[in-house]
């Protein structure tokens, strides 16, 4: 994997002005100690999927195309995009735009269900649910999504779990909490119009 150059376009990536000291000791005595530097890549404008380091400039370009062929809008890292394919052409949009779209007029509902609830739930769920994980959080997220409701994450959100385990970092009596959207009937019925 390289921090310094995109898989796709091969651009070399702009080093920072920082370096990492090192320090390598070969022996017991300073003078067998062998000192250097090593220059730090902005890996802010990489990102990296499955080793392969990619740029903010090229992944914009993915995003762009993502949205068009699986007519969805979604963000990332503060960037809209839309499924109406107005990116490619670069049309203005604003943030109100994005954000004020209003998908169905019902309040959706959570509740907390046990695990057997949930599983209960997503099996007899009248419509196909994606899956995603949202890792920034502590703990990670599990969101399971229907994208009939809403082309975006987090109105597409009907039930929920953090996926967290019982352990030294969360706590031996850890346990996990499912949600499900509790009145998802009446928001299927309350979905606006396209």
């Amino acid at each position: 994997m390289s921090f310094s150059k995109c898989e796709v376009c091969g651009r070399e990536q702009i080093k920072t002005e920082n370096e990492w000291s090192c320090r390598i000791v070969n022996g017991i005595s300073d003078e067998d100690k062998e000192e250097f530097t090593i220059p730090i890549y902005n890996i802010d404008i990489m990102t990296h999927i499955q080793g392969v380091g990619i740029c903010e400039d090229c992944m914009e370009t993915y995003c762009k195309i993502d949205a068009l062929q699986t007519g969805r809008n979604f963000s990332r890292v503060g960037n809209h995009y839309f499924a109406d394919g107005r990116n490619l052409k670069d049309e203005p949009y604003t943030e109100e735009e994005f954000e004020s779209k209003i998908y169905y007029t019902a309040e959706p509902v959570f509740k907390v269900v046990s695990k057997e609830e949930f599983d209960k739930f997503v099996e007899e769920y009248p419509n196909k649910l994606e899956s995603d994980c949202c890792a920034i959080s502590e703990p990670p997220l599990v969101t399971l999504n229907d994208f009939t409701i809403a082309t975006h994450w987090p109105d597409s959100v009907v039930a929920k779990y953090d996926a967290g385990e019982p352990n030294e970092y969360y706590g031996l009596d850890y346990k996990r909490t499912y949600r499900i959207m509790e009145n998802y009937k009446e928001v299927l019925n309350s979905i606006v119009e396209k």
